[in-house]
């Protein structure tokens, strides 16, 4: 009898909240679904499908009202400078090589995870490729908005597709360096909602990755965001605003 009431007293109290949310970073799949925490590549290769790095969040409890996310991968390489392979920002050996997939899409996939984006049937993606403060780092910022607001999560333990970084083979391009180890990480990504901006920077499996193993690089190799906040004010952030917390 006593076991009996304690459990009809546990009945009676409020559900607690889930864990605060947290992204991953994984290649050709989302953390949760299976993917890579590496990528090794012979790069004998010219033509064929892109190398796909999944940007994810996950939810335990549900993320209303978000119209966009914004976040910066920054890559570090196990070499005194960036190489060619690796310059594609405008100008660049292999300018455009990189592009973004905000759309989780059979064509694209086929990816594990749940995607938010379709609830509204139209995406937008931007990509941008810069070349670092160090010779030997890169950031690319991306971003994706909709034109009206969608829900992410739950369920827990369940990643939600943000976008996808499509890395392009080289093609008749000649570049050196795709053997050159890197590391790649995802720092944080910034939630745009009307009822106030929600930044997540915890990792739920990992937020970093490497490319040919990484070599001697301490991966991450090192902290490039700010504060991370549980929100930030009710506001709504430009692209450049967005950059700036990546200085």
């Amino acid at each position: 009898m006593r076991i009996a009431s304690w459990l009809a007293m546990l009945a009676l109290l409020p559900a607690t909240a889930g864990a605060a949310p947290a992204i991953n970073l994984f290649w050709n799949d989302c953390g949760y679904g299976g993917g890579a925490s590496n990528l090794n590549d012979a790069c004998t290769m010219s033509f064929g499908p892109p190398h796909k790095l999944v940007v994810s969040i996950v939810a335990d409890d549900p993320i209303t009202g978000v119209t966009a996310a914004h976040g910066a991968v920054d890559i570090q390489f196990d070499a005194a400078v960036t190489p060619d392979y690796w310059m594609m920002q405008p100008g660049g050996v292999r300018a455009g090589a990189v592009l973004i997939d905000p759309f989780i899409g059979s064509a694209n996939g086929p990816y594990s995870c749940d995607e938010p984006w379709s609830q509204v049937g139209e995406q937008v993606g931007a990509v941008e490729y810069t070349l670092g403060s160090h010779p030997n780092r890169v950031r690319i910022y991306w971003s994706v908005t909709v034109p009206a607001p969608v829900t992410i999560g739950p369920p827990e333990g369940v990643d939600w597709y943000l976008a996808a970084l499509n890395f392009l083979r080289p093609g008749t391009t000649t570049a050196t360096g795709c053997t050159t180890p890197a590391c790649f990480t995802f720092g944080q990504v910034v939630l745009a909602r009307a009822a106030g901006d929600l930044t997540v920077c915890t990792p739920a499996l990992a937020q970093h990755v490497t490319w040919q193993g990484g070599g001697t690089v301490n991966c991450p190799p090192f902290q490039h965001w700010v504060e991370c906040p549980i929100a930030t004010p009710v506001q709504e952030n430009t692209w450049g605003q967005i950059k700036q917390l990546y200085r």
